[in-house]
């Protein structure tokens, strides 16, 4: 069996696992149109707006997977490793972005992230699943004990082993799987990294 195409019409707040959420400022979310009566909608619905869903487990078929560091800088350096990257794949399109972290210069606010990550990959988000890695840049601004701030405002990411392997008890770091593939993100920059810690004796 293949992997399935799912058309998305999903709301900003939407709690899915992996799922990029843009941090909400004041007003509507950038992803509500308004609808006759002032009421809102979800954007979606359409060919652009879709998720690629992982092939089953077992099954021998390809994915694609965009893996991607440092890209925040919001110039134009920034787009054209974005444009490289579309022109590279044409059609086969990556079902994953695997961002190894620093993708809001310089501190990882929520305009820096607005900015220099949802709007320059904004097509791409329509339909690619990002799962992150916190990157110093992000960790100006966030608290990985406490999991707040503007990155773990943007991504909702499995805790509980809700996408394969075993519960990280948080969002700091935390694992999921792939078709075949399991992937494990750690966190460098701010969780402790002693062999005895938690985040290591969870990895063993």
């Amino acid at each position: 069996m293949a992997s399935r195409r799912l058309r998305a019409s999903v709301s900003a707040n939407t709690r899915l696992p992996s799922a990029v959420r843009s941090s909400r400022p004041s007003g509507p979310s950038q992803s509500e149109r308004g609808v006759p009566g002032g009421a809102k909608k979800p954007a979606g619905g359409d060919a652009k707006h879709y998720v690629d869903t992982a092939p089953p487990t077992g099954e021998r078929a390809k994915i694609r997977a965009w893996v991607l560091g440092d890209s925040g800088t919001g110039n134009q350096n920034q787009a054209n490793v974005r444009d490289a990257m579309l022109t590279h794949v044409g059609r086969d399109r990556p079902s994953l972005l695997l961002h190894m972290g620093d993708m809001a210069y310089s501190n990882g606010t929520n305009a820096e992230f607005t900015d220099k990550f949802f709007a320059p990959y904004r097509e791409i988000l329509r339909n690619t699943t990002v799962w992150p890695a916190l990157g110093n840049h992000e960790g100006s601004s966030a608290d990985s004990a406490t999991q707040t701030g503007p990155y773990y405002t943007a991504y909702v990411l499995p805790s509980a082993g809700e996408a394969g392997g075993l519960a990280s008890g948080t969002e700091a770091y935390y694992s999921f799987d792939y078709g075949n593939v399991h992937f494990i993100v750690l966190d460098s920059h701010e969780s402790p990294r002693e062999p005895d810690g938690a985040m290591l004796q969870w990895m063993a």
